[in-house]
């Protein structure tokens, strides 16, 4: 569902389609990460803020790693 949510939000900014936008792609995976956490333990990680801090810098990051060792076409 939050990739269709990212779809609808870049089609509507003009964005092409497969074209990175910064924070709002990695926005559903924290969002749904959380929500997994929740549903499992009943409760939200009192680090929220450090898996949203981490999850910004670590998904990018794993991207560009993948895209170097050709596991991707781009580094998004």
């Amino acid at each position: 569902m939050g990739n269709l949510f990212n779809s609808f939000l870049k089609r509507r900014l003009g964005y092409p389609i497969g074209k990175s936008l910064p924070f709002i792609d990695q926005l559903d995976f924290i969002v749904g990460a959380i929500f997994a956490y929740y549903l499992a333990f009943g409760f939200f990680p009192d680090n929220s803020i450090l898996i949203i801090i981490l999850t910004l810098f670590l998904h990018p990051l794993s991207n560009m790693v993948a895209y170097k060792l050709g596991l991707k076409e781009v580094w998004w």
